[in-house]
């Protein structure tokens, strides 16, 4: 079992590690990236990697954060499946943790997850409005 675990955990890192991130948004020094080549459907539920880089290094000497984000759009709420942190940014340097456990569902807020909300779930994003003209 543990080999499993270990092969799982390895290609989800490497899954993450061969993204392709787009600029999403920086908020309070913090740059969120997403990576679209990872959106993938099961019913309500739309899942996304995401990657946040720290301008300095916060808790644990960590600078980069990269999560699969999961939404379930009717509900409209927001989880993290798992959560890969580094001691550099765009994941670079050591990986110093792994969390592979889902955790709760919360509330969207407004900010980078919203945004993120809104590309998945098609909502409030004139990307995606038809009933907006453009000239």
């Amino acid at each position: 079992m543990a080999p499993l675990l270990a092969g799982l955990l390895l290609s989800l890192s490497v899954t993450a590690a061969q993204a392709d991130w787009t600029f999403l948004a920086v908020k309070d020094g913090v740059t969120h990236m997403v990576d679209r080549s990872t959106i993938a459907s099961a019913g309500p539920y739309k899942r996304i990697w995401m990657l946040q880089n720290y301008p300095m290094p916060i808790a644990y000497g960590v600078q980069s954060i990269a999560m699969l984000m999961e939404v379930e759009c009717p509900k409209y709420r927001v989880r993290f499946n798992q959560m890969l942190a580094y001691a550099g940014q765009s994941r670079t340097g050591t990986l110093l943790e792994t969390i592979s456990q889902p955790g709760p569902w919360e509330g969207i807020s407004p900010g980078p997850f919203r945004s993120v909300f809104d590309l998945l779930c098609r909502t409030n994003d004139p990307r995606y409005d038809t009933s907006v003209v453009k000239p």
